[in-house]
């Protein structure tokens, strides 16, 4: 990404994800068609997408949901403030915290309170209201599974859990595809600083009180010790 918010890329061409037109490879960059005004850009192995400052969002390559291939950018959804994209989904922010998925959904990833793909976004919903959630700051998606961090600090997921990415407790084969849920056992978190905290003010401070002093916690697949986290423990700091 260019200071203009121009968008240049290179590799792997052959559905289109470089966004040049074309399902050339190239080792060398070329121009994604055209693009300005790029603020972010997320990709996967065969699809990228570029928010652009008036909260459009375009992708290219092989879209997910119904598997268009498109070889240069195409309009996807409007009023985003910020985008994720795991292996075969897309999640996008407005600025009200209001988040909304497209793509595959047979382990429930898209957390819509289905398992149907789409290809058009759709609300993601809370299991606790079965109603849309808002006041999300950060998305984290993976392969077949989907994190949010709220304004609270709590972390919700969804999707399937493999190797405990849902943090609930539960190992190989869970599926979820009610929505997002509260991480079992995960006290609202304070990414940024990398501690805990219980997300509330006792003290008067204006800041969040943190409960522990070691608490750099892991979801999922521990990569130091090769040890699947079925529930949220603590990593050293790291």
């Amino acid at each position: 990404r260019t200071e203009a918010g121009e968008v240049w890329c290179w590799g792997y061409n052959a559905h289109g994800q470089l966004g040049d037109g074309t399902k050339t490879s190239s080792p060398l960059p070329v121009q994604a068609q055209g693009l300005s005004l790029v603020e972010q850009l997320v990709a996967t192995g065969n699809m990228s997408c570029a928010r652009k400052s008036t909260g459009t969002l375009v992708c290219w390559g092989i879209h997910p949901g119904d598997d268009e291939v498109s070889t240069a950018p195409k309009i996807r959804a409007y009023d985003v403030v910020e985008a994720a994209a795991g292996t075969d989904h897309v999640c996008v922010l407005d600025e009200a915290g209001s988040m909304r998925c497209w793509g595959a959904n047979g382990s429930g990833r898209l957390a819509d309170g289905s398992s149907q793909a789409s290809a058009a976004p759709r609300n993601a919903v809370s299991v606790l209201t079965d109603s849309p959630v808002t006041s999300v700051t950060d998305l984290f998606l993976g392969g077949e599974h989907t994190c949010v961090r709220r304004s609270t600090g709590a972390i919700y997921c969804g999707g399937q859990s493999e190797t405990g990415e849902l943090g609930g407790g539960q190992r190989v084969g869970r599926l979820d595809s009610r929505g997002l849920h509260p991480v079992v056992g995960l006290t609202p978190a304070d990414s940024e600083a990398g501690r805990c905290s219980n997300g509330f003010d006792d003290d008067g401070d204006g800041d969040t009180d943190c409960y522990d002093d070691e608490c750099s916690i892991d979801i999922g697949s521990a990569t130091g010790d090769a040890v699947a986290a079925y529930s949220p423990r603590e990593r050293n700091g790291n």
